[in-house]
């Protein structure tokens, strides 16, 4: 059953868990499940994917093609009010093959309060790259210049502390070091 003309499709109002179908359009099949092309929102975590697959009864997404995962951090210091404002990490996790869990099986209505959900399993092999215009005018060439992220697993993505955002790899700098296996995270100024 192909629908057309959706805005948002609301997965988890509990874990906070949504799609947006880049062309409006679902393709929904057995038992529930359905696929689409778009925007996945869960916790501080977007994702912008080209193939996803939600299967209702593991109540979780399938996105073997992930363009890029953007995030948010809490900020490192509050504001005038107190508050820790959310502020956007200035790099992106780019080239991801992952699965979201956005709640137990058995928790769809969100009728348990799981904080370890939504849960991310990266499965391959992903990457940050700094080739932009504003770090030293683009000179940095995603071909050569790369930092490698292995496969990792990331729960509680609703509540991630800044601190947590970080991720083992391979920092490869177009011969300027030799390979360095390392950890990124986001630093002071939010990039990583």
């Amino acid at each position: 059953l192909s629908i057309i003309g959706v805005k948002q499709v609301m997965l988890s109002d509990s874990q906070y868990v949504y799609v947006v179908p880049r062309d409006g359009k679902i393709i929904v099949g057995k038992n529930r499940d359905f696929s689409f092309v778009g925007r996945v929102h869960a916790g501080l975590f977007d994702f912008i994917a080209n193939e996803c697959t939600f299967i209702y009864d593991k109540f979780s997404l399938s996105m073997p093609r992930i363009d890029s995962a953007s995030m948010v951090a809490v900020a490192w210091t509050p504001d005038g009010n107190g508050f820790r404002p959310f502020v956007k990490v200035k790099n992106v996790l780019a080239r991801l093959n992952a699965d979201l869990f956005i709640d137990a099986p058995d928790s769809k209505s969100g009728r348990k309060m799981l904080h370890h959900y939504p849960l991310l399993i990266s499965k391959d092999t992903s990457y940050v790259f700094f080739e932009r215009k504003d770090i030293v005018k683009g000179v940095y060439k995603k071909s050569n210049f790369y930092f490698e992220v292995y496969p990792f697993e990331m729960d509680s993505l609703n509540s991630l502390p800044t601190s947590d955002l970080r991720f083992d790899g391979n920092f490869r700098s177009a011969g300027i070091f030799p390979d360095i296996k390392q950890q990124i995270k986001v630093q002071k100024d939010y990039s990583l």
